[in-house]
């Protein structure tokens, strides 16, 4: 087994940047037994691959990798709890959102982030998948289970 370690930072400005990290982890995946995904600064990324597939060895089943995006999905989907639905939803949509308005509600305020459609990154990615972590608790299943192990291995 090749034990040799490659790493690649990109930076996640846009929706296309996004887009390219989710297609290189994929592609990472079919080729290395270890992909880890950690922030880099406020808009990027380090992705760290190591341990490469021994090409010689067909009998191992290629598991497809979840990404973020797809794992949140499934959330969307999937997940009984509206909480944890929420947090999913607010971390597809919400990435990089400054702009707030207050809205005067019976209970007292609620503060609403005007949605830029954008994937969140850092660590405001990092506590928002804790927040669907802490909410997605009785979420039962593979699936669950899949997600979940997603969503843990990127909040750390």
């Amino acid at each position: 087994m090749n034990n040799k370690e490659i790493t690649y930072t990109m930076k996640l400005l846009t929706k296309n940047d996004v887009k390219k990290a989710e297609d290189l982890q994929q592609e990472l995946y079919e080729k290395y037994n270890s992909v880890n995904v950690y922030t880099d600064g406020i808009d990027g990324i380090r992705i760290v691959a190591k341990d490469k597939i021994n090409k010689g060895i067909s009998k191992i089943k290629k598991i497809k990798k979840m990404t973020i995006r797809e794992a949140l999905l499934k959330v969307i989907t999937s997940c009984p709890d509206e909480y944890a639905k929420s947090y999913a939803r607010a971390g597809l949509e919400l990435g990089g959102s400054d702009e707030t308005e207050v809205i005067s509600t019976g209970g007292g305020v609620e503060i609403k982030h005007k949605a830029t459609g954008k994937i969140m990154i850092g660590e405001e990615l990092k506590v928002q998948l804790l927040y669907v972590l802490s909410n997605a608790g009785n979420w039962r299943g593979e699936e669950a289970r899949e997600v979940k192990k997603v969503l843990k291995s990127c909040s750390n």
